[in-house]
């Protein structure tokens, strides 16, 4: 029940940043501006498509909602995790049935409650526009091919003193959540390098 709770609050708290977004980023940024609902295009990784410039975006929103008023500096990249067969998957970073070509990276740093109940909650918010080739084009450059990623993830699940990396001399380090339901494992990447190499950044203060 509790597992249940905590997921209907994060889809909500999902909405609320959604709402957000479509009025105060895709429709004065962008255009030709969609946001999906069907859940077969949605399982692919594809939340709304739109245009900036001459450049089409087939996007998948990640919002930082459990770290709402934290100051959180970076972002956890879904390397792998255990299904609810029990079996291991491709986390959403690598899964090539995850079909969008970028990445809405949402930082809520400032709100009136750590959980939101409406848009006017928002106080503060920054969001990182990255192309999904540019993460792993960066990644691949210092040492992380797809291959070496998932040859660590699994490392990662073997040996819990597995050592993850240097967040502050790379940007980006290993991490394996084995207290959580599905224990993923992440590449947590920094804030400033996800914006080094976004499209576009914006941040709100309201």
């Amino acid at each position: 029940m509790a597992i249940s709770n905590l997921r209907k609050d994060d889809e909500r708290c999902a909405d609320i940043v959604s709402q957000f977004l479509d009025v105060n980023f895709y429709k004065k940024y962008t255009k030709y501006f969609d946001r999906i609902t069907d859940k077969e295009r949605q399982v692919k990784g594809i939340d709304t498509t739109f245009m900036i410039d001459d450049k089409t975006y087939i996007c998948d929103e990640k919002a930082a909602i459990r770290y709402i008023n934290k100051g959180l500096n970076t972002f956890s990249l879904e390397l792998s995790f255990i299904g609810r067969y029990d079996d291991l998957r491709d986390g959403w970073l690598i899964d090539e049935k995850h079909i969008n070509n970028s990445f809405l990276f949402v930082w809520i740093d400032k709100s009136k409650t750590d959980m939101l109940e409406s848009v006017s909650d928002v106080q503060q918010l920054e969001i990182a526009l990255v192309d999904r080739r540019k993460i792993l084009k960066y990644l691949e450059s210092i040492g992380w091919s797809k291959e070496n990623m998932i040859s660590k993830s699994q490392k990662m699940r073997e040996n819990d003193d597995e050592y993850g990396g240097n967040l502050r001399k790379h940007g980006c380090k290993f991490v394996c959540s084995k207290h959580l339901v599905e224990q993923p494992v992440n590449v947590l990447m920094s804030r400033d390098k996800l914006k080094e190499i976004s499209d576009l950044t914006l941040n709100w203060s309201l």
